[in-house]
C-alpha cells in the first residue's frame, strides 16, 4: 500500500464547529428538514429564489450572536490543525459574509488564515454549473 500525507482538512462549520440558526433560516426560507438549504434554493424558480435569497440574508445578518454557539472542542480542533501545519477549510450553507464573521468571532480566524471557504454562494453557484 502506498504511503499518503494528509495536507488539509475541510470542515462543516454547521455540522462541526457551531450550532448556528440555520434551521430557522431553513423554515424561513420553507426549505424542508430533510433538504440542505442551497439545494432546496436551487428548486425554486429563479425569479422567487432572489427573493428568498435576500430574506436569508437579512435573517442571518439581523440573527443574534447567541444563536452561534461553538461546539464542544472546536476550538482545540482549529487550534490542533492549525498547529500541525495542515491547511483549514470550511464548508458552510450559510452565506459567505455571516460565515467570515462567524469564524472571525469565534476562532480569531481571518479568512486569510483558511485555505478555503465554501460558501451557499458558492454551492449554488457549483449546482448551476452541473445542472
Amino acid at each position: 500500500m502506498k504511503a499518503f500525507r494528509i495536507t488539509a482538512v475541510i470542515l462543516h462549520l454547521e455540522g462541526t464547529l457551531l450550532h448556528s440558526p440555520l434551521h430557522a433560516l431553513k423554515a424561513a426560507a420553507g426549505c424542508p428538514d430533510a433538504i440542505g438549504l442551497p439545494d432546496f434554493l436551487r428548486t425554486v424558480h429563479r425569479s422567487a429564489r432572489r427573493t428568498l435569497i435576500t430574506a436569508v440574508e437579512r435573517i442571518e445578518r439581523d440573527a443574534p450572536v447567541s444563536g452561534w454557539r461553538l461546539r464542544p472542542g472546536a476550538r482545540r480542533l482549529i487550534g490542533f490543525l492549525c498547529g500541525q501545519g495542515l491547511g483549514v477549510g470550511i464548508i458552510s450553507h450559510h452565506g459567505r459574509q455571516a460565515a467570515r464573521q462567524r469564524l472571525e468571532s469565534a476562532f480569531s480566524l481571518r479568512p486569510a488564515e483558511l485555505d478555503l471557504i465554501l460558501s451557499r454562494e458558492d454551492l449554488l453557484a457549483a449546482g448551476r454549473r452541473v445542472n
